[in-house]
Formats: C-alpha cells, structure tokens, sequence
C-alpha cells in the first residue's frame, strides 16, 4: 500500500497562475512525463515555457495538465517524484502536487510534513492564495489533512 500526500492551492489567481507553477517545476531536475486533457501542444524540447502555459490558459474551456516531475526540491525538502498537476475550470485555477512518502529516505515523517508546510505557507503568501491544505490523498477529506492554512491538522495534532 502506497502512502500518497497531497498539497493542494485553491484559487490561485489567473495574474500569478504561470510564474507559480513554473515555481513549482523549476524545483525538478527532470520532466518525465505529461499529459494534457486537452488537445493544446505543450512541451517542446521537454521543458514547459511561459508561452506554452499561455496557450493553456487561454484555451476555451476546462482542462487540466498532468506532469510527472523527478528530483525535486521544494524549499528545504527534497522528493524523488511528484505528480504536479493545474487545473482550470472557467477563470479558475487550482494546483496540486501528490508524492508517495513511502519512497521518502532518511527523513522523519514529522519532518517531511513540517518542511512541506513551510514550503506551502510560504508559496501561498508570495502569490496571495488564501486556501491551501496537505493530508493523506485525498486531502479533501479534512479528517485526513496534516494541514490547512497555517494550522495543523488531526493527522499532526
């Protein structure tokens, strides 16, 4: 059995929506794959542009993109895969990242979770984004979530 944790930004505003998930891939050392719900070309030369993520955001309707993303470095946390994904929905805009912690080494689960968190607070006051959260996937359910905004979750607590 897997243990898989999700972080996930709510609303993320449409003005700031590139620079932060370009934030969040930078953090990787290697593409390894990507999906697109939709028909829009992405990806050349296996890196994602702001041009191309424009293209994205001015797609006519809902879509989503899918990226697998190795050694990556978020904040003072390293994961040796994510599973970032951006979805739009309207002029909405949410942004998720999954990892398993099992694949996680030499780290304590209580420092993983703090560092992320701190990499999460951190995101979320430099782009505005007021709704943020990490638990267990899926962290929807808040019984599972180690964190919400600021606070700690039951799973911490």
């Amino acid at each position: 059995m897997t243990n898989l944790v999700e972080v996930v930004f709510e609303s993320v505003d449409e003005g700031c929506i590139i620079q932060f998930f370009l934030m969040l891939i930078q953090g990787s050392k290697k593409i390894s794959g990507y999906q697109c719900s939709e028909n829009i070309p992405m990806f050349t030369e296996g890196e994602l542009s702001e041009e191309e993520l424009s293209r994205f955001l001015d797609f006519n309707g809902d879509a989503s993109i899918l990226i697998n993303a190795d050694d990556v470095k978020l904040g003072d946390v390293f994961l040796p895969n994510i599973q970032l994904r951006l979805v739009k929905y309207g002029c909405e805009y949410d942004v998720d990242f999954n990892f398993n912690c099992d694949e996680i080494e030499n780290v304590s689960m209580g420092a993983l979770i703090n560092g992320i968190h701190s990499y999460a607070k951190s995101l979320a006051l430099e782009f505005g984004i007021s709704s943020y959260y990490g638990g267990m996937e899926p962290a929807s359910d808040e019984e599972t979530r180690y964190f919400t905004n600021e606070e700690v979750g039951p799973l911490i607590a």
